[in-house]
């Protein structure tokens, strides 16, 4: 297979690497599956053939399923999160950091869907008093200050990342680290 991945790394762009696929596999139609997407756009990357990278990428952005059940040629898979987060990482690591920005651009203004029906959108935060759903909150927010509307509470939602650590006097401190969201209550 790694053999298989490195000649389909040298291809110039999207179409060609199907053409590549198509004669290592020997059939003239299928779906490269999105862990081989993933593959090849790493294995692109790690060759320094980002343009293949991004060609793939762009391919499967426009590969959407039209209900065609039989496959008349090779077709890429929608890409999923694991695709765009190897993409960007690739990317940004290969120093092609403008391109990594226009993706994050890119991803942001069309979302990611994990599956096709379901759109990542925040973490809905509820009342701790009621448990009434007082707001969406996404880490990128930082500080946003909320209502519930039910006990007439007011809550600061703190977004970013943070690793909490108890000290030997049972006091806790947090510090930066992974995404968060807590609520910190204020008189009604």
């Amino acid at each position: 297979m790694k053999t298989a991945l490195s000649r389909v790394s040298t291809a110039k762009d999207a179409t060609e690497a199907l053409q590549i696929i198509a004669e290592i596999t020997n059939k003239s139609n299928g779906l490269v599956s999105v862990t081989d997407c993933c593959g090849i756009i790493t294995a692109a990357i790690d060759r320094g053939n980002t343009d293949l990278a991004l060609s793939v990428f762009y391919a499967m952005r426009s590969s959407f399923d039209q209900g065609v059940t039989e496959i008349e040629r090779w077709k890429w898979s929608r890409p999923d999160v694991t695709v765009y987060n190897s993409l960007v990482q690739g990317l940004a690591a290969a120093l092609k950091v403008s391109d990594a920005l226009k993706m994050i651009d890119y991803i942001c203004r069309v979302g990611v869907s994990p599956s096709e029906e379901e759109v990542p959108f925040g973490k809905v935060v509820r009342c701790p008093t009621c448990m009434i759903a007082v707001a969406v909150a996404q880490p990128q927010y930082g500080i946003q200050i909320a209502s519930c509307a039910k006990c007439r509470y007011q809550y600061e939602l703190v977004s970013g990342g943070y690793h909490q650590y108890r000290l030997r006097s049972n006091q806790e401190i947090l510090l930066p680290n992974a995404a968060w969201i807590f609520l910190l209550g204020k008189g009604g």
